[in-house]
């Protein structure tokens, strides 16, 4: 259970905490992802990919300093996360949902809990990951929702009963953040190990595309949390506070696919018909553009006279992941169509954008645009 069993590495970066910052090989980093990542998906936990990024230090990117973290600014946080989504798109969903986590024990109110579990983070490359979209945006078909009653064991504390039906890198994480939802509707924010008793993993989900995030269901049965595990509530809303960088960092992602993308379709209309050559120029000047949108909207994320257009951007890098994943398709052909080829694998992650923490403002502009009608409270 100890996910990063066997991935131990010297801490070369341990008092140059300011050059790491600096000379992070963002591109050395996209390459070798690439070089490691299978065309065609498969199911298995992505061992070295996941060493690359150890090594790296990307899973002590938002950690301070302080305990033993490698804090970047969140800008260059956006960067790493298109950067390593370009390599390798599952990397990606393991890396922001590890730093979701840790994000939300910085912020959390028990800096205590939020110190001890980091710093275990960052000195012994354990994984972190959330276990919160049964408070968003996965409540259909997932079972009970998770819910939480007094625990007469622990003087504020909770038990937790019910399920997580969205978890990534759940077979492999040290520390699951949860919430659960209270019999008032109130909601409490926890951190759980995945070897508490009552805490169970599901099997892996079977996905269209991303299979070795080891995504899956936790399901807990009483798991017993003290007030010492407690990050927020009981409140209406435990997520109200998130990390500057939260709102981008999905459409962070999306940029670093389309970029590959945008590689493989110069790679194939190179050989196509002289009329479908032009597409890769078409297709390279949207992707800047978006592109654009994305940093400057990231430039201003401390600017609180500036509200970042979040959903708006989103959107865009939705649709534009959608036009490239048909032309690489197409351009592709048959061949590109064939299970153990790039293309179709592209394509696939491609969607994976439509349903990850999609709110209905981004589901309605994606659907009005591709049938062409106004929807209510579109963006």
């Amino acid at each position: 259970m100890m996910l990063m069993q066997g991935f131990a590495v010297s801490n070369r970066h341990t008092g140059v905490n300011v050059s790491w910052k600096l000379t992070m090989n963002l591109s050395r980093i996209a390459e070798t992802l690439i070089g490691l990542s299978a065309k065609r998906e498969v199911t298995r936990w992505p061992t070295q990919i996941v060493r690359t990024l150890v090594e790296e230090g990307c899973f002590k990117a938002v950690i301070p300093e302080k305990w033993c973290g490698l804090k970047v600014e969140p800008k260059r946080q956006l960067e790493m996360y298109e950067a390593v989504a370009r390599g390798d798109v599952s990397a990606a969903l393991i890396l922001t949902q590890h730093d979701g986590a840790c994000e939300l024990l910085l912020g959390c109110d028990n800096q205590d809990l939020a110190q001890t579990v980091l710093t275990d983070i960052a000195k012994n490359n354990a994984i972190a990951t959330v276990g919160i979209s049964q408070l968003t945006t996965s409540r259909r078909g997932s079972g009970s929702a998770m819910m939480a009653v007094s625990s007469p064991k622990h003087v504020g504390g909770y038990r937790l009963s019910g399920v997580m039906p969205w978890v990534t890198s759940a077979k492999v994480a040290k520390y699951i953040v949860a919430g659960a939802v209270l019999s008032d509707h109130d909601q409490i924010l926890g951190c759980v190990e995945t070897t508490m008793p009552g805490l169970r993993i599901g099997r892996p989900v079977d996905m269209l595309a991303l299979s070795p995030s080891m995504t899956a269901e936790v399901y807990c049965d009483d798991v017993e949390i003290g007030s010492d595990r407690l990050m927020r509530g009981p409140m209406p809303k435990v997520l109200a506070l998130r990390a500057p960088a939260k709102p981008l960092a999905v459409s962070a992602v999306g940029v670093g696919l389309a970029g590959r993308l945008i590689e493989q379709i110069s790679a194939d209309a190179a050989y196509a018909d002289s009329s479908l050559r032009r597409i890769s120029q078409v297709s390279h000047a949207a992707y800047e553009e978006v592109r654009r949108k994305l940093y400057a909207a990231a430039g201003r994320l401390g600017d609180a006279d500036y509200e970042v257009p979040a959903s708006r951007i989103r959107t865009e890098v939705n649709a534009l992941l959608m036009r490239l994943a048909i032309t690489v398709l197409t351009l592709g052909k048959g061949t590109g169509f064939r299970a153990n080829h790039v293309e179709q694998k592209l394509a696939r992650e491609a969607l994976f954008f439509l349903v990850w923490s999609a709110p209905t403002l981004v589901q309605a502009a994606a659907l009005r645009d591709i049938w062409g009608i106004p929807f209510e409270g579109d963006l």
